[in-house]
């Protein structure tokens, strides 16, 4: 004997997940990244950015934000490098520059690059004309 089922059917679980809309930055905000921004294209490599910004409880009620530094190519691929500090007044490296850099190292080791670059510069350069 088959026992009948009165419940609907769940949905598809695709059908059910959205995607979340990134959040708006005050400008305050804006304003401390673009300083960060400034900040990792003086003091590190070409590729290292920022991404994003969260306000963290400081010391006697001083607010302070963390900025995390990410490793971004052209063509998507990024990987988390690290964290900045901005006091209001100048930012910290919270992250040791050398761990840093051994984390950039195993990004750029990733296969997945070498075929998402190999990918983007297929779509990118013209054909030779022979």
């Amino acid at each position: 004997m088959v026992k009948k089922v009165n419940k609907r059917p769940r949905r598809k679980a695709a059908a059910n997940t959205r995607r979340k809309r990134p959040r708006e930055f005050t400008d305050e905000e804006q304003s401390i990244l673009r300083d960060a921004m400034c900040y990792c294209l003086w003091h590190f490599p070409m590729l290292w950015t920022t991404g994003g910004i969260r306000e963290a409880p400081g010391e006697n009620g001083f607010r302070r934000w963390i900025i995390p530094v990410y490793l971004r190519y052209p063509t998507g691929h990024e990987g988390y490098l690290g964290d900045l500090r901005y006091d209001g007044k100048q930012f910290t490296e919270l992250t040791d520059r050398g761990l840093m850099r051994e984390r950039a190292r195993q990004i750029e080791a990733d296969p997945a690059l070498q075929r998402e670059w190999d990918d983007y510069r297929a779509s990118t350069v013209p054909a030779k004309e022979t």
